[in-house]
């Protein structure tokens, strides 16, 4: 699933407390290709944890869309089924015991 990504990690992002001069690289975007999809991330001081957090909000994004999709075929699914009339029965069950 993560084969087709690009990942763009050089992002300069100020963390509170920094100064000026100590501008650090921490802040981590991932895309999707096929998808388009984006995670950005700058939450903590390390790119490392930052693009561990990415991964995981772009992993929860993706299941997202797959279970809007499957939801999609299966509401289609449903709306193709005919109706249950008289005649499209696939069995008949007797309920009660014949007595001779």
């Amino acid at each position: 699933m993560f084969k087709s990504m690009n990942l763009i990690a050089a992002l300069s992002g100020f963390m509170l407390g920094e100064q000026a001069a100590n501008i650090t690289e921490c802040a981590v975007r991932i895309v999707h290709i096929p998808t388009g999809i984006t995670a950005p991330c700058q939450n903590e001081w390390s790119q490392h944890q930052n693009k561990v957090s990415a991964m995981a909000v772009l992993q929860s994004r993706l299941d997202q869309l797959e279970m809007a999709r499957k939801a999609r075929m299966n509401a289609e699914h449903t709306k193709s089924l005919t109706g249950v009339s008289w005649g499209n029965q696939i069995r008949t069950h007797v309920l009660h015991v014949c007595l001779k």
